[in-house]
């Protein structure tokens, strides 16, 4: 097969992002919804459903950083650098 045999449709169009600062973008009070929303689409009971709200309010809300040995909390948006932050990016990006 050569390449002009390959059959493509004159509308189709190819598109890349790159997403800049992607963690500092996510907002968490959206991102929490989300998961709520996920949470309710897969029938989950309300004690697990509970729990995992819980879990992820902890992991979101409790982003501590130190630049030039000052402590900072990152209140809007997911960490860099923290484990679950790819985790929860993909989620919201999947959701989107």
């Amino acid at each position: 097969m050569n390449d002009h045999d390959i059959q493509f449709d004159q509308d189709l169009k190819f598109v890349s992002f790159d997403i800049t600062n992607m963690y500092s973008n996510i907002p968490i009070t959206e991102l929490i919804k989300i998961i709520k929303i996920m949470c309710k689409q897969n029938v989950l009971n309300i004690e697990i459903k509970t729990v995992i709200i819980k879990m992820c309010n902890i992991l979101t809300k409790q982003n501590y950083f130190q630049y030039k040995d000052l402590q900072y909390t990152q209140e809007d948006s997911l960490a860099m650098g923290t484990p679950t932050s790819s985790v929860f990016s993909k989620i919201y990006l999947q959701y989107l």
